[in-house]
């Protein structure tokens, strides 16, 4: 299962949003070829989407640049970088982060 805000619902449904950014190294909870539920909140059991894992790489939060930024939709490095503080917390520049490349495979709306 993976967690999305609702702002980014329509974007996977329609399959512009194909990447994420997420804390941590994802390589062993996650992998290639994998077929996740997709959610809007932790505390519903309602899912609107599946994805398949295509790709992970994983880079230390100070390595993330402007084509990160492009990918998962943001329109600066620095605009990207402060969502993702504000939704994880503390994130130093050492802190491990995985950029996941997702395709839909099936809408569940």
């Amino acid at each position: 299962m993976i967690i999305f805000q609702e702002k980014y619902k329509p974007l996977i449904l329609s399959g512009e949003k194909e990447w994420t950014i997420r804390k941590g190294d994802r390589r062993k909870r996650m992998k290639i070829g994998a077929i996740h539920k997709c959610k809007k909140s932790m505390f519903t059991i309602e899912f609107f989407a599946r994805i398949r894992i295509k790709k992970m790489i994983v880079k230390k939060f100070g390595e993330l640049d402007e084509q990160d930024a492009k990918d998962d939709l943001f329109s600066s490095v620095e605009e990207m970088k402060e969502e993702l503080q504000r939704l994880n917390g503390e994130i130093t520049d050492n802190t491990l982060m995985t950029k996941i490349n997702f395709e839909l495979v099936k809408n569940d709306n």
